[in-house]
């Protein structure tokens, strides 16, 4: 739709689903809103001229999709992937909020310029997740590249910027994969508890909760600044590299 020329604005309506099996462009400032359930049948991509990306209900479909959302906010309100996996998915856009539980086998990776809000399990089958923009968590997530155990080797979580919000968080890159923060965790919103098992585990900042800090880390464990709790057990459970005189506190 729009491939030779992009339709100005499109709207869709339906009471049952709506199937999506190639790409969506438009290039004018009306959101793209998919009000019922969608299901992808072909990879695809949607690409909007800066207006927000709405999909009311879920997304299913063992099918590539990319979200080219621009200036825009891409929002996920029901379970993606909750029946059918995605392939795997990747959102650009200014802001990006997922509501809800996210499931690919393939890769994640979210660039979000001005926030990143992730609000429920998210996990792959051994993609990598890649999270490019400050992150906000909520609703106790659980960030998992081994499919619940299902792909033990898991894949590398990575963080490019911050990552706030109280609330406790789980992340668990498998025995093969790594997980590293590069920049502060809780600095603004301290985490109540976080919990992290990869095989390689860098924290580049500092990190801040309120209640348990644990790293299980089989290769290494890497810490170049502050780690603080409010009263939180800090356990470092793997071979233990510090740089920057950081303070345990």
């Amino acid at each position: 739709v729009g491939g030779s020329a992009p339709l100005v604005n499109l709207s869709f309506t339906s009471a049952a689903s709506i199937q999506i099996g190639n790409n969506i462009k438009v290039t004018g400032a009306n959101p793209l809103v998919f009000p019922s359930a969608v299901t992808l049948t072909g990879t695809s991509t949607i690409t909007s001229n800066g207006a927000n990306v709405t999909f009311s209900s879920t997304l299913n479909g063992a099918q590539a999709l990319t979200i080219a959302g621009g200036a825009g906010t891409t929002q996920f309100t029901g379970a993606v992937g909750g029946t059918t996996p995605l392939s795997s998915l990747s959102v650009t856009a200014a802001t990006i909020t997922q509501s809800s539980t996210m499931a690919t086998t393939g890769a994640l990776t979210y660039t979000g310029s001005t926030l990143i809000t992730i609000g429920g399990v998210t996990r792959t089958a051994g993609g990598v997740m890649t999270f490019t923009g400050p992150v906000t968590v909520s609703g106790n997530p659980t960030i998992d590249t081994t499919n619940s155990g299902g792909t033990p080797a898991g894949a590398n979580i990575s963080f490019s910027s911050t990552v706030n919000g109280a609330t406790g968080t789980t992340i668990n890159a498998g025995t093969a994969g790594s997980v590293t923060f590069t920049g502060a965790v809780g600095g603004t919103t301290a985490l109540t508890s976080l919990a992290v098992t990869a095989s390689t585990i860098t924290q580049t900042s500092t990190a801040k909760t309120t209640g348990a800090l644990t790293y299980t880390g089989s290769s290494a464990i890497n810490v170049g600044g502050n780690v603080t709790t409010s009263g939180g057990v800090i356990t470092m459970s793997g071979p233990l590299a510090i740089t920057g005189a950081p303070t345990f506190d």
